[in-house]
């Protein structure tokens, strides 16, 4: 469930960075919409389909894992490797 979560806000936030006037097409609630809208605006549409990628065939490799909570914390650590912050967001 963590991950299916955190593939849907990756979800909505390219959506949001990609068409920022079609909301229908977000599942995001009306009190979280501004927060994420801010930060889609914030984050460079190339990093969150990197984050989505790296995500993809990760759900099989924690259920087969004998410690799933640490293979989820390498997979969070690994969607900021090789760049800083900085290179994340749109200048």
């Amino acid at each position: 469930p963590i991950l299916q979560g955190l593939a849907s806000i990756l979800r909505d936030l390219v959506l949001l960075n990609a068409a920022p006037d079609r909301l229908e097409l977000t599942s995001i609630s009306q009190e979280l919409h501004q927060e994420l809208a801010e930060l889609a605006k914030r984050l460079k549409i190339e990093t969150l389909l990197a984050w989505q990628a790296k995500l993809k065939g990760t759900e099989i490799q924690l259920r087969q894992s004998a410690q799933p909570s640490l293979w989820l914390e390498v997979l969070l650590l690994g969607l900021l490797e090789k760049q800083a912050l900085d290179d994340f967001l749109v200048q």
